[in-house]
Parts: structure tokens; C-alpha cells; sequence
């Protein structure tokens, strides 16, 4: 919980997808309520078809493209990767901390719940807990169907 703190509009600069800042004083207070786990058993499937009509916490199955890796040498626990229905691709970024274990590999069929979001006017689907990405027993999809499976998903524009 955040107790005094200033919330203000976003610099552009600032690199987030929130459009207000939150600043921390030396006033402030900060505390820790425990962990929040969000209920995944009514989380909608959607399909690539219908990402670009969906925003919020979301449930979809898609092919690993390449294995998650470190997105930033500075953010150890962002680690990011793509998933594809074999035509178009969503990124997605992976929240975990340094003893979650992921193994895995390329091609994999994944189910993923996380939330999606529209950014740049593409779509980025982020994951809080690697246990909200679960393994499906289907045969994984080969090399060159993954290449060709890379196309990015745009928001139109009128």
C-alpha cells in the first residue's frame, strides 16, 4: 500500500504504459500487504483473431518462438519473449524472480493468462507469475512454421 504519495501526469519521457506518475516523497509511507493473487479460473480465451477487440486479463494459447530471455541487463526480473498462432505474433513479458524456474523451449504450446495491452499500437501481453503459464501436450511446432509466424499484430488506424 502507498500512503502519501503524489500522483501526477506522465512526463514523455516517462516509459510506461500508465498515463500518470506516482512519486514517492520522503514522506511517504510503503507497505507490504502480502502477496495478491488474481483469480485465473473465469479468465476469458481469446484468440489471435480477437486481440485487437481485447484489453484486461486475458487466457491464450500460442507457440513459443524463442525461449524467454533477460529483457534488460538492468531489470533482472523482466524477461521477455513472443508467442505465435503460426501467422501473427504477440510479445509477451514474463515477471519472475531469480529462483522461478522456466524451461521452456522452442516451438512449445503454451496457455498464457496475463494481461494484455495495447502499446505503440501493438499489443503486449504481460505475465505476473511464471505459474500462470502452463504447458499443453501437443506436438511443437517446427522451426520454419515459427519463422513464418512472426508477423505483428497493429492496431488499425482510421
Amino acid at each position: 500500500m502507498l500512503e502519501k504519495v503524489r500522483i501526477t501526469e506522465k512526463k514523455n519521457y516517462t516509459k510506461g504504459n500508465a498515463n500518470y506518475m506516482v512519486q514517492v516523497e520522503s514522506y511517504s509511507t510503503i507497505t507490504n500487504l502480502g502477496s495478491f493473487h488474481i483469480n485465473t479460473k473465469n479468465v476469458k480465451l481469446i484468440t489471435f483473431d480477437q486481440i485487437k477487440e481485447t484489453k484486461g486479463l486475458v487466457k491464450i494459447e500460442g507457440y513459443l518462438i524463442y525461449e524467454f530471455t533477460q529483457r534488460a541487463r538492468n531489470e533482472p526480473n523482466n524477461w521477455i519473449s513472443s508467442i505465435t498462432d503460426g501467422t501473427r505474433k504477440l510479445d509477451v513479458i514474463l515477471i519472475k524472480d531469480s529462483s522461478d524456474k522456466i524451461n521452456w523451449g522452442r516451438g512449445t504450446k503454451l496457455k498464457i493468462i496475463g494481461d494484455l495491452v495495447e502499446i505503440d499500437s501493438t499489443y503486449l501481453l504481460t505475465v505476473s507469475n511464471p505459474c500462470n503459464i502452463t504447458t499443453l501436450d501437443e506436438k511443437p511446432m517446427g522451426l520454419n512454421a515459427l519463422l513464418n509466424g512472426c508477423t505483428l499484430i497493429y492496431k488499425e488506424t482510421i
